[in-house]
């Protein structure tokens, strides 16, 4: 941990965070900084604890569990308020224990006696540099140990100003983390780009005046190319000096846009992104690119990871497309629509997106339209098909839970799932949740939910009032008005989900249902579950018939379309039926779409 002296700003960034890439908002709030001339410096505090512990736990905690059990909070929340047992809340070993596999949760539960003595050695190389303002960023399971550390410091330096930011801290949970706990000075609500500086800037100067507000809310950020190129050198300093560091792989967070053009429209029901930042605001392709080749020349690396909540679709065409050469060598991770087209999806796949996330959620128009997603469930199939045949690797979630679905889809999703085997399999099937700022919190009622409360894990966590966590909590919970319990009806669609991955990534043989040339014919292999036979000759007709609905197509028109052109004495409509039997052909209200896929070379490794 660091204790190098001279910088009057330390920015912290707390256990849990992955340890794969720097943290951006801290990365770009050190370079306005530095525009002002004022020296800061970052303590990556979530490597020094990969140290403490084992890194892939740290990891695990970070990106794969559950956000909303606030696992990695409960490891640091009995020193959130300096003490070491200010409350007794049987430790809440039973809560993790419930929440995780019996081997992580020992893990985790071996972990917390080590949080002590990392909090005091932190606090202890921060106050050693003398500097006059700590800020620490928040989101998800940051908040408890950025607590721990801050009240730590206060204890050891009353005079040192601390201040915080990031997701945890916006509006009302801002507000309350001001009431709750007396080691926060001053708080940051929504994006701290210019706030924070001008504070910082004003804050050394004439010092902290005693009429200070103590919660101040930044306005989005409008023009995002004036931001500046963020700063990552404490990461790539620190993650070189760590124990583990051969074990990093590092890439790079970048931002090519803000807020969602989609939610601006049509906010999805489950989605708390973004709080007051909604609004679309997005770099200029030029500014995206240019970007891009600093970072990879001064870091030298090509993974990159947008930070988006959907991709700026003149982006597609203006930066992956024009630039595609220059971008041969690099990764990119993006989150989608999913109803992006096949030629999209190839201009993203050719200009390096090969990982792509496109909120599919579901399998069922019904339920989909519960989300107010905007797609099909054939176009959610119609993607994961184009990316299987292009080479780009999917991201995608299933949810489940929503006021107002229909049980029996679930049944119905199964038996679709048993026919798109061969394509990439979602996690979950996921309960769905009550994020702050989704309009399942702001309008619970109108939505379907009753006795909307803090999720369980904040009280476990900091055993406040259940008012005060009403202000503080990012995730809840509630009651579906209509009585449904999802529990009662999603047994089908888990055993098929199940087997679906264990398909894609476990012992048994994968699954294809994929054309390819045996000689002369034109043969189908088949290793489904589901499979009539493995291998299948497709006759010319057959073809013509089943590449006519390449995307979903309405069945009667399309019949009628082939029949007007059509040069053979065998019936479309008899070819149609075969393609269906056989599930070559997917059917949903009145529209069919082609699941047999051709391979492409890859456009990507």
């Amino acid at each position: 941990m660091g204790t190098t002296p001279g910088e009057p700003v330390v920015l912290v960034a707390a256990p849990f965070l992955s340890l794969q890439r720097p943290a951006l908002g801290l990365s770009l709030l050190k370079a306005a900084l530095s525009e002002r001339g004022i020296a800061s410096r970052i303590e990556y505090l979530n490597l020094s604890f990969g140290e403490t512990i084992e890194p892939e736990l740290c990891q695990k905690i970070a990106q794969a569990m559950p956000s909303q059990y606030l696992i990695g909070d409960w490891i640091f929340a009995h020193l959130i308020n300096g003490s070491e047992a200010i409350r007794d809340l049987a430790d809440g070993e039973s809560w993790v224990r419930e929440k995780l596999d019996e081997d992580v949760a020992a893990q985790v539960i071996a972990a917390r006696p080590h949080a002590a003595a990392f909090v005091d050695a932190a606090a202890r190389g921060i106050v050693d540099s003398a500097p006059r303002l700590v800020g620490f960023s928040t989101s998800f399971q940051q908040n408890c140990a950025s607590l721990a550390i801050a009240a730590r410091i206060k204890e050891l330096a009353p005079g040192i100003t601390i201040c915080f930011g990031g997701a945890n801290c916006e509006e009302s949970m801002g507000q309350q983390i001001l009431r709750s706990f007396g080691q926060v000075d001053v708080v940051f609500s929504g994006e701290a780009d210019v706030t924070f500086p001008d504070f910082v800037e004003s804050f050394l100067g004439d010092g902290l005046p005693d009429d200070q507000v103590r919660l101040i809310s930044g306005k989005p950020i409008e023009d995002m190319d004036a931001l500046p190129l963020p700063d990552f050198s404490d990461y790539f300093s620190r993650a070189a000096e760590v124990s583990f560091s051969e074990r990093i792989l590092p890439d790079i967070a970048f931002e090519s846009s803000r807020g969602c053009w989609w939610g601006a429209k049509h906010h999805c029901t489950f989605c708390g992104l973004n709080g007051d930042g909604m609004g679309f605001r997005a770099k200029s392709a030029e500014h995206v690119i240019e970007e891009i080749r600093q970072l990879s020349e001064t870091w030298n690396v090509q993974r990159f990871i947008a930070t988006d909540t959907i991709i700026h679709m003149p982006h597609i065409a203006g930066l992956f497309g024009r630039y595609a050469d220059e971008l041969a060598d690099f990764r990119f991770f993006y989150e989608i629509k999913s109803n992006a087209s096949e030629t999209q999806l190839r201009t993203l796949a050719e200009g390096g997106v090969t990982y792509v996330q496109p909120g599919i959620e579901s399998l069922d128009d019904d339920i989909l339209k519960l989300m107010r997603k905007g797609v099909t469930a054939l176009q959610n199939i119609a993607l994961l098909r184009n990316c299987n045949e292009i080479g780009t690797r999917v991201y995608w979630n299933m949810l489940c839970g929503f006021p107002g679905e229909d049980s029996a889809t679930y049944d119905a999703m199964a038996e679709v799932i048993g026919l798109i085997q061969h394509l990439e399999p979602p996690h979950g099937p996921s309960k769905i949740r009550i994020d702050r700022f989704s309009p399942f919190h702001e309008t619970p009622q109108a939505l379907g939910f009753d006795n909307v409360r803090p999720a369980a894990a904040y009280h476990v966590i900091y055993g406040l009032p259940q008012a005060d966590l009403r202000h503080l909590a990012y995730f809840f919970e509630g009651d579906r008005t209509d009585g449904g319990d999802v529990r009662d009806y999603v047994g089908s669609i888990t055993e098929a989900l199940s087997r679906w991955r264990q398909r894609a990534t476990g012992d048994a043989e994968s699954a294809h249902l994929s054309l390819g040339k045996l000689g002369p014919l034109t043969m189908v292999h088949d290793t489904r579950d589901c499979a009539v036979e493995e291998h299948r000759p497709l006759s010319d007709v057959e073809a013509e018939v089943l590449f006519s609905f390449d995307r979903p197509e309405n069945i009667t028109k399309q019949i009628e379309r082939l029949r007007k052109a059509w040069r053979h004495e065998q019936d479309p409509q008899a070819c149609f039926d075969e393609l269906v039997r056989v599930g070559y052909l997917l059917v949903d209200k009145g529209r069919a779409l082609r699941l047999v896929t051709v391979p492409d070379v890859k456009v990507r490794d």
